[in-house]
């Protein structure tokens, strides 16, 4: 599994598990190099060293998609809805929650670097990676955390908090919780229709509807990631519904 660094300066770091493609290897073999973040939309893109000639073009892009932009020798991080307005490479995936790529600032320093294990975390990236989940250790604004993707039809992103009285997973954002008509009505349908005895619909810190788990064993972490995938995509499909009804 190759996976490579984005860290920003400051701020924190992002981790992309590449396509198993020559073109991943050219990425790796640039690193480490330093760049500044251009904030353009929900894209976060940067110039870099790396020069390619090959690789499939595409004029649409999913949220968390990791490309290279040929004609500035870009890389570009897609965190939201918005497309790309030249076609771009795709390399990867963006490991983890969406959600706080919203606070890169423009111009800040950013260094790709090849992605080491460190720590409690990096023990649990491991174990997860060994188990066929993509994920990585990382720092955020002095948290250390484990990040993950997982493959369920929709690529779902989850962080994964290593404490000493247990494994605190929570997944990527569905909406955010504001307390209008349409947050309440979509807590309660969720929280009716995802009944399930590990996996909650919970808010977390930063007032985004989410989906929460405690875990207590390791070895049942694989597991409750992927189930938690499946709801989270069910949910995606509930709140599809209600938006309807509103």
């Amino acid at each position: 599994m190759k996976l490579v660094r984005v860290r920003f300066e400051e701020l924190g770091e992002v981790v992309a598990v590449l396509d198993d493609t020559p073109l991943a290897d050219k990425v790796l073999g640039a690193a480490p190099f330093k760049s500044k973040a251009i904030r353009w939309k929900e894209e976060v893109y940067f110039p870099t060293p790396i020069r390619l000639e090959e690789g499939e073009e595409l004029d649409r892009v999913s949220p968390g998609t990791f490309a290279f932009w040929k004609p500035e020798n870009c890389l570009c991080l897609f965190y939201g809805q918005n497309q790309p307005y030249g076609r771009v490479v795709k390399l990867g995936r963006l490991l983890g929650p969406l959600y706080y790529l919203r606070w890169i600032e423009d111009g800040v320093d950013v260094y790709v670097e090849k992605y080491i294990d460190y720590g409690r975390a990096g023990e649990v990236a491991k174990a997860l990676r060994e188990s066929g989940i993509p994920a990585a250790c990382r720092e955020w604004e002095d948290t250390t955390s484990v990040i993950v993707g997982v493959d369920v039809g929709l690529w779902v992103g989850a962080e994964v908090f290593v404490e000493d009285y247990g494994l605190i997973v929570e997944s990527d954002a569905l909406f955010l919780y504001d307390q209008s008509a349409f947050s309440v009505a979509a807590m309660d349908t969720l929280r009716k229709e995802l009944r399930d005895p590990v996996i909650r619909v919970d808010i977390s810190e930063e007032s985004y509807a989410i989906l929460s788990a405690v875990v207590n064993d390791l070895k049942e972490l694989p597991r409750v990631l992927r189930k938690m995938a499946v709801s989270y995509k069910h949910a995606r499909r509930l709140l599809q519904g209600l938006l309807r009804v509103f």
